[in-house]
């Protein structure tokens, strides 16, 4: 019985790790878990969505068109009108965006859009 409970445990302690370093990326986890350190709080004046100290997320295509619901075609018009962000260069036949470029971006069209009505 006890070693039934003390497995459930371990598996779930696995779980709540493994989402912890989903949701704030490696570097922030280990320093946390494994030193001990808080994290910053995020500042008013920078970034809203994004601490000071975790390294930036980068998204692929795919996923940039599940969070903002537009065709690929649609994301590179906006680009080039330069009303979308960037994407950075991985290699030759590779790209990948700011995932907090891409969420700023909703943010500012979430407002302005609540703003217009």
């Amino acid at each position: 019985m006890i070693h039934a409970l003390c497995a459930i445990v371990a598996q779930f302690v696995q779980l709540l790790f493994k989402l912890l370093l989903f949701e704030i990326g490696f570097a922030a986890f280990y320093n946390i878990v494994m030193k001990g350190t808080k994290m910053k709080s995020v500042s008013s004046n920078t970034s809203s969505i994004q601490a000071q100290h975790l390294p930036p997320l980068l998204i692929r295509r795919k996923e940039v068109e599940r969070l903002t619901s537009l065709s690929r075609s649609r994301i590179y018009e906006l680009m080039k009108q330069d009303k979308f962000p960037k994407p950075l260069r991985l290699g030759t036949m590779s790209v990948a965006w700011v995932e907090i470029e891409v969420k700023e971006w909703l943010s500012t069209l979430i407002a302005d859009n609540r703003n217009t009505y």
